[in-house]
């Protein structure tokens, strides 16, 4: 039921390819199978994108195809990434909003197991310690999957007080559902961290606001255009593929130009 890659990367990928004459294939798998040996028999390269299981990383390799991985996930030896910056864009919105005032934050993470907590962790710490704010263990709150909204009822209520709060993007629409089922009265900034999905101009830019000073942690560049351009430069010139980590950058609602 999931929908991996984002729909309007997908898209815009079947057009950069379709534009270079080159036919590009999507297929979703839970698991190394039979039908991904048949589909790799002649393929060029592969994009990689997605919760990557060791076993099926290691099954995968032994195509011995050209092969990126798009977006956050865990290191895998000898293949490249083109991931997000995640510790330093939890970081940068953090700052932000300690700029705009703010002494009591709380951060509403993701479930320890998943792999860009602890760096949300990381950048949201760092900033609160180089300010001397007194964060504790109650200032980070892991939000688990299953029961998010569930959580977020009992929780929001608990940290009216605060400042600010962040949010982990998945959890963020669980609290904008929230919030339009308990009409809370918020009167907190609110800053949002992106994690598997980047957000670029032509993307992901026209997110729901909590309110006028909600602060999003962006990137500027796609990692599927990025992946793309340096899969396409092997297969026509070699030109050798290394591991990319794209910075944030801060959009805080304001109009350009």
């Amino acid at each position: 039921e999931l929908s991996y890659p984002p729909p309007r990367a997908r898209e815009y990928m079947q057009f950069y390819f379709n534009e270079r004459g080159m036919e590009f294939q999507y297929l979703q798998t839970s698991s190394f199978s039979n039908e991904i040996v048949k589909e790799a028999e002649n393929v060029l390269g592969i994009l990689l994108y997605g919760w990557l299981s060791d076993d099926f990383m290691r099954s995968i390799a032994s195509l011995k195809v050209p092969m990126i991985i798009v977006g956050n996930s865990r290191r895998f030896l000898g293949i490249p990434q083109v991931e997000l910056d995640i510790k330093a864009c939890a970081e940068l919105v953090t700052e932000e909003l300690i700029r705009g005032g703010a002494k009591r934050i709380v951060l509403f993470n993701s479930a320890p197991d998943y792999y860009s907590s602890h760096d949300l962790e990381s950048g949201f710490r760092k900033a609160m310690k180089r300010h001397g704010l007194g964060e504790s263990m109650e200032s980070v709150v892991a939000v688990m999957d299953g029961s998010r909204k569930e959580s977020l009822d009992r929780l929001i209520p608990a940290y009216m007080k605060y400042d600010a709060m962040i949010f982990e993007l998945g959890i963020y629409y669980s609290f904008l559902a929230a919030s339009r089922i308990n009409h809370w009265d918020l009167k907190q900034r609110i800053g949002i961290f992106p994690t598997s999905i980047d957000f670029t101009d032509q993307w992901n830019c026209d997110l729901v606001r909590a309110s006028h000073d909600t602060v999003f942690g962006r990137f500027r560049q796609s990692i599927f255009e990025i992946a793309s351009d340096m899969l396409l430069a092997y297969i026509l010139n070699r030109k050798e593929m290394r591991t990319i980590k794209l910075k944030p950058e801060i959009d805080d609602g304001a109009k350009e130009g």
